[in-house]
């Protein structure tokens, strides 16, 4: 299977595909796809005449952030990640911009991929989480 830019009318299509992989809420979804996501940003594969991974290339000043890397569980292992990631990474340096993505480094499958496709490790950020709900004084 071969990566294409995504195209008018598959946002229905790349939204059950992003709630699938990353069960994120619809309002953030919804927001995703009305504020940031344009036809032809999510380089996608398609088989069986649905969208089996996807993975997006959104602008940010000089560089292109990769994000939403998703495949769908039925399809992984058969190198789709690789592919999207991949073609979005060209497309992006072939417009001259810089290619940046963040990886939860938990995720030993995804760090490897990124590692593998040219990526180097440039920081580690922590993860902090609000421990109650009062205000601050």
């Amino acid at each position: 299977m071969t990566p294409r830019p995504s195209r008018v009318g598959e946002e229905r299509a790349l939204k059950a595909l992003w709630k699938e992989v990353f069960g994120d809420s619809d309002e953030y979804i919804d927001t995703f796809f009305r504020e940031v996501y344009r036809p032809g940003m999510a380089s996608v594969i398609e088989e069986n005449g649905e969208i089996a991974a996807a993975a997006y290339a959104v602008p940010f000043g000089k560089y292109r952030y990769i994000y939403a890397v998703a495949t769908k569980p039925e399809y992984r292992g058969r190198g789709y990640a690789r592919k999207v990631v991949n073609s979005a990474k060209n497309e992006i340096l072939a417009a001259g911009k810089r290619v940046t993505l963040n990886v939860d480094r938990k995720n030993p499958v995804s760090y490897h991929l990124y590692l593998s496709l040219g990526f180097e490790r440039m920081f580690s950020q922590g993860e902090f989480r609000r421990v109650d709900n009062r205000p601050e004084s």
